[in-house]
């Protein structure tokens, strides 16, 4: 058992690492369910301090990482790290005691979802392969294993009838990352009435969506219904990921946030009665023009005589128009420079980056529109040097363990040549312009925040407490940030900042892994993003908030706005190009957020204490609130199909927002050490500068 909180809750909370977290976004209202449907409404609220907690914890994919059972005064809580499902007496809601576990690891690969109903548990278990069926276990509330029944692709969430006769099962079918293996989603109606462990496979029923692949049907469903995606039916395209029953157990209404969508489902038939678009109260895109960049300049030229055009922009910020030629001004950030995957060239077991351009410098890049025409001008650029004026470079800092805290990749050129490392190398990511024509720039290394003079001169570097307290004695900067966000991965460190005030908000690109693991397991299993608040003027951290991403595919932040009043714009995408991709944009607001920096003697916040593995019932018994977030654009579904990597967002005013897009410098990743060359992308997306007009 590891102890998470601190002793300030005089031992009260004692809780066990789980892994996995849960989507905060405002629930979007669906249409009117048709006629023949009942609308499915939520329960009667409860009033125990737990069951409410529990009823509300979302899994990643809109499952239920947490349930609570009011007889039994248990609950039962999702432990993807370690493929079980955690059991806790709630006795007392503010001590729960941990009293056991479900093991299902001969089931599958990893729990995804948890309900539980007149002492009966069920759990959703993802196949050990992915595209494959998986399966619902049941069990008593002492974790005594039952049954175990199949049932859809990847079982993302779980509910009981209210009578407890049913138990609906929305099977999510999402395809692997390369979008190769694309199963149908369905919705599984198990019948529970009889003996639970003498179940067989009779007593499940599939709705499915085969219906609506129909031409005619499929061309008639409503243009804000996502399903887009080539070579798929609408079957395959659609992914249940979250239920609500009806309080006449009859109905239920089947949530599907990929594709902006509900299903209504009739339980006695087990048939898909409607599909209908949800009101996700975002803005509307009028239009949106992608408008390459032309002229760009070469940054060098490798040994091997290749020519690596300028790219890799990692940031973006609107300067202003000018009043003369009417051209909107914009400043974009390359990130550490050209770079291949990593290779074990030297057959040493360790894998060390390409880099094409050892002495690249990361820069601050000058384009200019002109939105007659459409026509984006490269302007100029500002090499980034260190305080003596020597240029830097993107060379990784610090040898260490892979896959551990604090550590670098290692580096060499194309050849397999080792590089050395340069304690002040960059990995720049996000840039604010402040007030006074200075420049703050996040970067993912340490990560650390960078402030740079109007010229490009760093002036002082922040890095987390500790930092400098490294094996090869190197002075890494001013510490000055908090300790844990040194358990970064690798190369997922601080990717998007932004100004409100004197205050600096620098966003961590994804969940860090706390505690630290060889293998980043639990920084993969969670979605608790940090946003570090950082004030320029005393140059202290005076904030942390968690920001919960949604999960599977979508893992990442791009890059953020301000708003206003504690109110950004942020990008959250997955790593994904064509309609099938998910990138979006949401309004996020610290409004009832938690300050972490308020509650470091009082809850798990700190280096290795395993915030990120909680479940969000358990952050909140610890006081913990994440922020608010709500969708403000579907980019995919408004047309952005080109880019894999959108890593620049600037708000023009309140009706025009422009993107730019990470290029990767046209290098597809790979290269051959023999000749020292890289190999072009073959379906390179050049660097684009996006205009998005959006409704009032």
């Amino acid at each position: 058992m590891v102890k998470l909180l601190r002793p300030a809750l005089a031992g009260l909370i004692a809780l066990l690492a789980v892994a996995c977290g849960g989507r905060t976004a405002s629930a979007p209202q669906a249409a009117p369910p048709a006629a023949a449907v009942p609308a499915a409404t939520a329960p009667a609220p409860v009033t125990d301090t737990a069951a409410t907690l529990f009823a509300g914890a979302t899994a990643a994919g809109g499952g239920n990482a947490a349930a609570y059972d009011s007889a039994s005064r248990r609950a039962f809580v999702v432990n993807g790290a370690d493929a079980r499902v955690d059991i806790y007496d709630m006795a007392n809601p503010s001590a729960p005691l941990p009293v056991g576990s479900i093991d299902v690891t001969p089931f599958g690969q990893e729990p995804t979802s948890v309900a539980v109903s007149n002492g009966l548990v069920a759990i959703g278990v993802e196949a050990d392969k992915k595209p494959n069926d998986g399966t619902v276990v049941l069990a008593d509330v002492n974790g005594t294993i039952l049954n175990d029944l199949r049932v859809g692709p990847l079982p993302a969430a779980l509910a009981f009838t209210p009578d407890g006769a049913r138990l609906v099962v929305a099977n999510k079918g999402e395809a692997n990352k390369e979008q190769t293996k694309n199963p149908e989603g369905s919705i599984s109606i198990i019948d529970l009435r009889g003996d639970p462990a003498a179940l067989g496979k009779r007593a499940v029923r599939t709705a499915d969506f085969a219906q609506f692949n129909a031409g005619a049907v499929a061309a008639a469903l409503d243009p804000q219904i996502r399903v887009a995606a080539p070579n798929a039916t609408v079957a395959q395209e659609l992914e249940p990921d979250g239920i609500t029953i009806a309080p006449d157990g009859r109905s239920a209404r089947v949530t599907l946030h990929k594709n902006r969508a509900v299903a209504d489902v009739d339980l006695e038939t087990a048939t898909v009665t409607a599909l209908l678009p949800l009101d996700d109260g975002g803005a509307r895109v009028q239009t949106l023009r992608d408008l390459p960049i032309a002229d760009l300049p070469s940054v060098g030229t490798t040994e091997a005589g290749q020519t690596i055009t300028l790219g890799g922009f990692s940031a973006l910020a609107y300067t202003g128009t000018d009043a003369d030629s009417g051209l909107l001004n914009f400043l974009t950030l390359t990130d550490r420079g050209p770079n291949a995957s990593p290779a074990d060239v030297l057959d040493d077991g360790v894998d060390a980056r390409p880099f094409p351009l050892p002495g690249f410098t990361p820069r601050i890049v000058r384009l200019a529109v002109d939105p007659a025409t459409g026509a984006v001008r490269y302007m100029s650029e500002m090499l980034l040097t260190n305080p003596d004026g020597a240029p830097l470079t993107g060379l990784p800092n610090l040898a260490g363990p892979p896959g551990r805290a604090g550590g670098d990749e290692a580096a060499m050129d194309l050849r397999g040549n080792p590089l050395p490392y340069d304690t002040m190398g960059i990995d720049p990511e996000g840039m604010a312009v402040a007030a006074d024509g200075s420049f703050w720039i996040v970067e993912e290394y340490r990560p650390s925040l960078l402030h740079f003079d109007a010229d490009g001169r760093l002036l002082r570097r922040f890095v987390p407490e500790g930092a400098n307290a490294n094996t090869g004695g190197a002075e890494l900067g001013v510490e000055a940030l908090p300790a844990v966000l040194m358990q970064r991965t690798a190369n997922h460190g601080f990717e998007a900042a932004a100004f409100e005030g004197s205050i600096l908000y620098a966003f961590m690109q994804s969940p860090i892994d706390n505690p630290d693991r060889p293998d980043d397991s639990n920084a993969k299993a969670a979605t608790a993003v940090r946003i570090v608040a950082f004030d320029t003027a005393t140059e202290q951290t005076v904030g942390q908030y968690l920001y919960i991403v949604d999960g599977g595919n979508v893992d990442k932040l791009g890059d953020a706005v301000a708003l206003g009043n504690g109110e950004f714009l942020v990008i959250e995408r997955d790593d994904l190009a064509g309609p099938a991709a998910q990138k979006y944009i949401y309004k996020i607001s610290l409004a009832g957020a938690t300050n972490l920096e308020e509650f470091k003697e009082t809850a798990p916040v700190g280096y290795n204490q395993g915030l990120e593995t909680q479940p969000l019932p358990l952050l909140q018994l610890a006081g913990i609130q994440p922020v608010q977030k709500q969708l403000y654009v579907d980019l995919t579904a408004a047309g952005y199909t080109q880019a894999d990597k959108l890593e620049g967002l600037a708000l023009i005013d309140g009706s025009h927002l422009a993107l730019v897009n990470d290029d990767d410098f046209g290098m597809s990743g790979a290269f051959d050490p023999a000749t020292g060359t890289f190999t072009l992308s073959p379906a390179r997306v050049p660097s684009l500068l996006t205009l998005v007009e959006i409704e009032n």
